[in-house]
């Protein structure tokens, strides 16, 4: 009889259990999140899921020009109902050199494509470029997540090709958000290319096109100027997305090099001026810093963004130790003095230096050793008023 008792009890028991309704407690939501980490993270990967040992607060992530109010950068990144009410008027252009992004397919017959595929020497698999894809949305979301806005434009440079762009805008977690891009093939030995995104509810896309650089009459084998033409409500403006020749064989006999598309990219601008098109940004990899003479073939037409960050010895690239500041902002004089430069260090983007000191970009490859990173460059950002207003 005993044993029957007991034997009903756990019937009961059981029955009970069954039914109970699902936990919503907050810790449950959590329980769920972290299972939900587990399965994005591997995809991030794990050199790139490092925090800081303590959070920096959101406006020491930017560095941002020291000198004069106008350059105070500070409530400018203003989060909630303010800042989205600006949004008409502001514009936000990101621009990165993301360094090598192939896709993992041998399917050209350049030997950078051969040396970044599966079976190449780089052994870039699909998981490796995945990884390098999530790494690069997840920094457009911090830009968003510090800045209560996604950039509304993006430029890029070393693309390999369109199907790079439309893997990272369908398969990573920019799939939810409204980026088109815009892409056409270089001449460019190694088979890179700049890009742009521009997000396609804020901007209507008017026009595109590559512009060649030229040499005696013959195009030269490098990356074209890409020239987007914009439309955002009555404004009109341009973006030229630059990467400029490198220093490659020698800084001084690959002058002659830059100088041309630097000359080219003035052109490219007077122009648009001539056409009506007043309000232009030039984005991009120059390969030089902005004490390179060269530089003032731009002026009077562009004028520079960068020089205040320059003077305090800030960079986007690291070498041997010392910071160089080689991407850069021009815009046209109407714009200038409501345009404003940052630069971005992300956290996850950086690692120790432990060469020398402080701390540098987190690459891809290190050598021939795959490290898990994005780029040797940081982004940087432009943020622009457009309103007709202020800029005529």
């Amino acid at each position: 009889m005993r044993t029957l008792i007991y034997i009903l009890l756990i019937i009961l028991w059981a029955a009970k259990s069954s039914c109970a309704p699902i936990s919503s407690s907050p810790n449950d939501v959590q329980v769920s999140l972290v299972h939900r980490n587990n399965f994005v993270r591997p995809y991030l990967g794990t050199s790139l899921l490092k925090e800081p040992e303590k959070r920096t607060k959101a406006r020491d992530l930017y560095t941002k020009p020291l000198l004069g109010a106008q350059n105070d950068v500070q409530a400018r990144f203003v989060h909630g109902e303010e800042t989205r009410r600006e949004d008409r008027e502001n514009l936000s252009v990101l621009f990165w050199n993301v360094e090598n992004f192939y896709d993992w397919r041998n399917d050209s017959t350049t030997v950078s494509d051969a040396e970044f595929s599966s079976g190449g020497e780089r052994h870039w698999t699909w998981k490796r470029f995945q990884a390098k894809a999530n790494a690069f949305a997840k920094a457009l979301l911090w830009v968003e997540g510090e800045t209560g806005r996604l950039p509304d434009v993006v430029g890029l440079a070393e693309v390999e090709n369109a199907f790079v762009l439309r893997q990272v805008l369908q398969k990573t977690l920019l799939r939810k958000t409204d980026y088109r891009y815009v892409h056409y093939d270089s001449p460019d030995r190694r088979g890179i290319d700049v890009a742009l995104l521009y997000r396609s509810s804020v901007l209507e896309l008017i026009d595109s096109k590559p512009c060649h650089l030229v040499s005696a009459d013959t195009v030269m084998a490098t990356r074209d100027i890409l020239l987007c033409r914009f439309k955002r409500d009555s404004t009109e403006f341009a973006v030229l997305v630059n990467h400029h020749p490198s220093k490659y064989g020698g800084a001084s006999l690959s002058e002659p090099r830059r100088r041309i598309a630097v000359e080219r990219l003035r052109f490219l601008t007077d122009s648009l001026r001539a056409s009506g098109i007043g309000r232009i940004i030039a984005c991009g990899d120059f390969n030089d810093t902005p004490d390179n003479p060269a530089f003032r073939l731009l002026e009077p037409s562009l004028l520079p963004m960068h020089m205040d960050l320059f003077r305090h010895g800030e960079g986007t690239i690291k070498y041997d130790g010392k910071w160089d500041l080689i991407d850069h902002f021009y815009v046209s004089p109407d714009l200038s003095p409501c345009s404003r430069m940052h630069l971005l260090r992300i956290p996850f983007l950086l690692t120790r230096d432990t060469a020398h000191s402080g701390e540098k970009p987190l690459r891809t490859y290190l050598g021939p050793r795959y490290t898990g990173g994005v780029s040797d460059h940081l982004p940087i950002l432009l943020e622009v008023q457009l309103s007709i207003e202020n800029n005529q």
